[in-house]
């Protein structure tokens, strides 16, 4: 989208939602957005409350150290679906 915004004479709008972003700013950067345009919501002012988790994982190698995290993702993912939920992995 960059690139065609470049070579055309046309303005190009896009929008970027997400529900959670840890890099916001360096999105907004790469979609050339004025500081002065970019907005990120604090957790406190959200209308659903997000909930930040830390996981440290000590596996040296990297393949280990994947599976250890996707075994513990999958683990977390299953214990927050509800009844009328749906996960697929």
């Amino acid at each position: 989208m960059n690139m065609i915004a470049n070579k055309t004479t046309e303005k190009v709008r896009m929008v970027g939602l997400s529900t959670a972003m840890a890099n916001g700013t360096d999105v907004a950067d790469w979609f050339g957005v004025p500081k002065h345009y970019f907005f990120n919501f604090r957790p406190h002012v959200r209308p659903v409350p997000i909930k930040i988790y830390f996981d440290g994982f000590s596996d040296k190698h990297y393949c280990p150290r994947m599976a250890t995290m996707n075994n513990q993702l999958i683990t977390v993912l299953r214990s927050l679906v509800t009844e009328d939920q749906y996960l697929f992995l």
